[in-house]
């Protein structure tokens, strides 16, 4: 590849070690409408519980669901993340160290999320969003991952082409988005084994073990 510019990241599963708030938010909103679903289905799916996976849930237990009721059911899973769940949200203890280290090499970074604004700014420090030169949300694109706009948009507010960055991601809908705008993936097997991450080109457990064996090939380049 081309020499390493800059790395967009993922948020919920990547920075934040909050995929167990949102998957027992949207297990309670689903369970009020009488729908079980599996910690695992929420875990592949994760950045990717839009409206068309939704409408197949109720469709698979025989149900239609409506545009107001979908709304409100999203709605409703956001207000309750934010009123029960975003204060006990924390950044994986590595987090901060890593971002800064790869901040400290002259790489431009950016935020990649299937959240809203109102829930990035409710569970990320500011002084980890500030190591951010860009941020996208859910609300700042009009398609989500795995579509790539979410990560085209990444690349073209950073400035950068995608041959000269990389993704980091943990689940399949964010390294398919990542893909789909030319982007290599690494992958972290923060909330899914690696038989699940299969298109990333390389996997690691965590932030913390990224870096470690991304920062010794800066000094010959910039690439990985």
């Amino acid at each position: 590849m081309s020499r390493l510019e800059a790395i967009l990241f993922d948020l919920d599963g990547v920075i934040l070690d909050s995929m167990w708030a949102h998957i027992a938010t949207w297990q309670a909103v689903f369970g009020r409408r009488g729908l079980t679903v599996s910690a695992e289905f929420i875990y592949q799916n994760e950045g990717a519980l839009g409206r068309d996976v939704v409408e197949g849930l109720f469709q698979s237990a025989g149900r239609r669901v409506g545009d107001g009721e979908l709304s409100a059911l999203f709605e409703e899973q956001i207000s309750l993340y934010l009123d029960r769940f975003v204060a006990r949200v924390k950044p994986y203890p590595d987090a901060q160290d890593a971002v800064s280290r790869l901040k400290d090499h002259g790489l431009a970074l950016a935020l990649v999320t299937s959240s809203r604004r109102p829930v990035v700014r409710a569970g990320l420090p500011a002084e980890l969003a500030d190591l951010f030169d860009v941020i996208v949300t859910a609300d700042m694109v009009s398609r989500f991952k795995p579509d790539p706009e979410p990560y085209l948009k990444g690349l073209a507010d950073l400035g950068v082409e995608a041959s000269s960055a990389v993704a980091v991601e943990n689940a399949p809908a964010g390294i398919a988005s990542a893909h789909g705008t030319g982007l290599e993936v690494l992958a972290l097997t923060t909330t899914l084994g690696p038989e699940h991450l299969g298109r990333a080109r390389r996997v690691f457990a965590d932030l913390a073990d990224l870096v470690k064996n991304l920062t010794p090939l800066f000094s010959v380049g910039h690439t990985y």
